[in-house]
């Protein structure tokens, strides 16, 4: 289950208003939520690490919304970018088997998703 938390303070432990944003279980989803991203329209793009897809979730509905088939189980996050912010940059792992890897040569891999109709939101700079 996914979950997410809303109206919440970094001063307080407060989680009164915790409420479940997406089910997996209940959408049929297959693996298990990483790596997300969300875009302009306040829509959820989830990474599901041995379920080989990128979803598209509408937080506030809890609605499946779309799938990105990538061709690696091992899905661990996305990133909107590209000069429009208009593509997804999906990372992989490749924490598999050596029979696996045969089955799954593009493991590991960054994938570029173009084509979505939707833009993300900007990154925001930080100080590390």
């Amino acid at each position: 289950m996914l979950q997410t938390v809303v109206d919440t303070s970094l001063e307080s432990d407060d989680k009164a208003n915790r409420r479940t944003a997406f089910d997996f279980e209940v959408n049929d989803v297959d693996g298990i939520p990483v790596g997300m991203a969300i875009d302009i329209e306040g829509k959820l793009w989830v990474a599901c690490f041995d379920g080989s897809q990128v979803i598209r979730v509408d937080p506030a509905s809890g609605k499946l919304l779309s799938r990105i088939p990538i061709p690696t189980p091992q899905v661990t996050s996305v990133a909107f970018g590209g000069p429009q912010l208009d593509e997804l940059y999906v990372t992989s792992a490749d924490i598999l088997t050596e029979e696996q890897k045969k089955m799954y040569p593009e493991s590991g891999a960054i994938f570029r998703v173009t084509g979505l109709r939707v833009k993300g939101l900007p990154g925001q700079p930080i100080k590390l």
